[in-house]
Order: C-alpha cells, then sequence, then structure tokens
C-alpha cells in the first residue's frame, strides 16, 4: 500500500527533508536518524489510513470525505483492482493524463457504455470529482461530469470476486476514429 503524491508533499519527501536539514545544519547523527525514523513511520501509517483494496465495495462518500482534507491530487488511494462499468454511451468517456478535465489525452481510448474498466487507484480533482486510474496505463477517469450530475461509471466490485466473461475489458480502440468514420459514410 502507498499513498503517492500529485504535486503534493508525502512523508517520504519529509523524510529526505528531514536527513538533508540535518546534514545542512549539522545536526548529530542521532537525531537525524531519529527524525528519519519517526517519517519513515509516519508515511507507513498516513499509506495504511488509505488501504480500501480489501473493502468489498467502495464507499464513494467516505472516499470524498478522506480526500476533500488535502488538496486536490495530492492523494491518491489504493483501492486494488476494482471493475467499473461505463455509463456514458458513444463517444463515452476521455482518459486525462491526471485528475483533471483540462489535461485530456487525445488518443480517443476512453471506454463507453457497456465497457468496463480495471481501476486501481482514487484521487480528487480540483473539481472535487473522485478519479479512478486504469490499470490499462493510458490515464484517468472521471467518476461523474465536471458538475457532478452525470455519474460516469458503476462499480461492479472487486475484479477477484467476479466472473469477467461477463464483461467486455476497454481495449483501448480509438473510438474518436471509428465514430469519424461511421459519420462519414452516414451512420
Amino acid at each position: 500500500v502507498s499513498t503517492q503524491s500529485a504535486g503534493g508533499p508525502t512523508w517520504a519527501m519529509a523524510e529526505t527533508a528531514a536527513v538533508s536539514f540535518c546534514f545542512e545544519c549539522n545536526v548529530s547523527n542521532e537525531l537525524a536518524e531519529d527524525l528519519s525514523r519517526v517519517a519513515a513511520e509516519m508515511s507507513q501509517i498516513h499509506a495504511s489510513e488509505y488501504d480500501h483494496s480489501q473493502l468489498p465495495e467502495l464507499d464513494m462518500g467516505a472516499i470524498r470525505q478522506e480526500l476533500q482534507g488535502h488538496p486536490p491530487g495530492s492523494i491518491e488511494l489504493e483501492v486494488g483492482r476494482r471493475v467499473f462499468q461505463c455509463l456514458i454511451s458513444r463517444p463515452g468517456v476521455g482518459y486525462r493524463f491526471t485528475p483533471n478535465f483540462r489535461d485530456k489525452n487525445p488518443n480517443g481510448k476512453g471506454p463507453q457504455n457497456p465497457l468496463v474498466i480495471i481501476a486501481d487507484k482514487c484521487a480528487l480533482g480540483p473539481d472535487s470529482v473522485i478519479w479512478l486510474r486504469c490499470v490499462s496505463g493510458e490515464g484517468w477517469l472521471p467518476t461523474t461530469n465536471p458538475k457532478q450530475t452525470v455519474q460516469c461509471f458503476e462499480e461492479l466490485g472487486r475484479e477477484e470476486d467476479g466472473d469477467m466473461s461477463n464483461f467486455q475489458i476497454n481495449e483501448g480502440e480509438d473510438k474518436l476514429a471509428a465514430h469519424a468514420a461511421l459519420k462519414a459514410i452516414g451512420r
């Protein structure tokens, strides 16, 4: 389990800063070791607070509460491998490089209904939308629209608990190119 920073400080950064401070200020090795140990322990405690991977179903309200006390994008919650079904018809939902609507990945490979994705992390964007990090490596997907009036994904549960043969995983095909081709031939 790890809590990673996307622009904000982490306990691991604090540990590095403590060691640098002690070196620059000529602090004793014993004090430097103590500071480093405390920062490492705090990092572990902080990370374990955000482990949602063993829950059978995510509580997005609880996740939002945990994330709202932190700067947007500064905490990525581990959620295990979760299956989410896209609820948005063609053209679907576009990937973002970061949990931010303005940081769109233009590759056109995002999912559309009824495709599913596997997500392993959640983060809160600057617009208070909860974002999912797709294990495909394509990027982040919003759980709702920017105004939070339209739900984009429905959680189906942990990947290990379900029968994935009933679902089609988003394979990352360029749906925008396919959509343009269909439009060109009048469909």
